[in-house]
């Protein structure tokens, strides 16, 4: 019996979880579950059934969605694209379905930073465990992923650096703390962490306990801070 087109996109991607990120993964998964859904009883027939037309049906029926950018629409298509080749190479296909349907346009969106007056702005309405996130990823300059998954075993007071992993690049990273911060991670911080390093800290942690949510030390700043600024009803923190 020929191969379907849903059994070899659950073997291909339960590959790919051996050499992509979780996130990364994440998205290939929800491309191809769209594209399932779009070929309806198609997608537990065999692979040499979908057609280029298939495809062009899809990328139509996602054009018409709304808020659908080009790039994720081209990375919809690229991830069909690399599905259909790895079975054409298999032997599996005789021909890519996917490559006879070009690829959409992508503008990127051109960023910018936020200006002092644009980050007051959001800081006067944002509740005390954003501000202190928000503050995060303006001066450490990182993904909001990243800001939300700092604990104190990232933060070295001592040497007023704070270092972390970036899940979408895995690519380790030490930022100098700003002084606004820093105040914020002093004022904020757990006593072990405000006077011991954070090596012998990381340490110590991990000879109490292997589960990082049931240390003090490993609490996430931002729900830290706003549990201690509520306390202490430092609201003036930001100001």
């Amino acid at each position: 019996m020929s191969e379907t087109v849903r059994s070899f996109f659950n073997t291909w991607l339960s590959g790919k979880k051996l050499s992509t990120s979780p996130a990364t993964h994440a998205l290939y998964n929800r491309s191809l579950t769209k594209f399932l859904g779009a070929l309806s009883f198609k997608a537990d027939r065999p692979l040499s059934g979908v057609t280029p037309s298939d495809v062009a049906v899809f990328r139509d029926s996602r054009l018409k969605e709304d808020h659908v950018s080009g790039g994720s629409l081209g990375l919809d298509l690229r991830v069909i694209r690399s599905v259909f080749s790895s079975a054409r190479r298999q032997g599996l296909i005789l021909h890519n379905p996917a490559e006879a349907i070009d690829l959409p346009t992508n503008k990127p969106l051109e960023r910018d930073v936020f200006t002092p007056a644009e980050l007051s702005a959001l800081l006067a309405v944002a509740s005390p465990e954003w501000r202190t996130l928000i503050l995060c990823g303006y001066y450490l300059g990182g993904r909001l992923s990243d800001m939300a998954s700092l604990s104190w075993n990232s933060v070295d007071l001592a040497e007023r650096v704070i270092s972390y992993t970036q899940g979408k690049t895995g690519r380790k990273v030490v930022v100098p703390i700003h002084p606004r911060l820093a105040s914020i991670c002093v004022s904020s911080a757990p006593m072990a962490a405000r006077n011991t390093p954070r090596s012998r800290c990381s340490s110590a942690h991990h000879q109490r306990s292997s589960n990082l949510s049931t240390s003090a030390s490993a609490c996430p700043i931002a729900s830290r801070a706003s549990e201690v600024r509520s306390a202490r009803c430092k609201a003036s923190a930001f100001s």
